[in-house]
């Protein structure tokens, strides 16, 4: 006799979706992956220990991108969205390490 009736407001609020009702659709793998990506800057402090321990005459961009996604544990191209960005960190990693031979 005490069960709450269906136009109880409490009822509603728990019943609506939490993305206020628009539908998003079901999570791509790309998304999946994203949620559990670290941030910018620890991203490229783990590309940087995979490239200090890689033969970077072998090591393309797509290998250090793809090692990168290994080390994360997250799905094979998870991390094409950030090609470019993780690109520019290899270059940046391959110039310091060019300095440092110059000095």
């Amino acid at each position: 006799r005490n069960q709450p009736r269906m136009s109880d407001p409490a009822i509603k609020e728990e019943e609506a979706p939490a993305d206020g009702g628009e539908e998003l659709g079901p999570l791509t793998e790309d998304d999946k992956s994203a949620v559990k990506l670290p941030d910018d800057q620890e991203l490229e402090e783990k590309l940087r220990e995979i490239l200090g321990k890689a033969d970077l005459e072998q090591m393309t961009k797509r290998a250090a991108r793809r090692a990168l996604e290994g080390a994360l544990g997250v799905s094979e191209g998870a991390l094409d969205g950030r090609k470019k960005e993780i690109g520019e960190w290899v270059d940046k990693y391959i110039k310091e390490q060019e300095e440092q031979e110059a000095e």
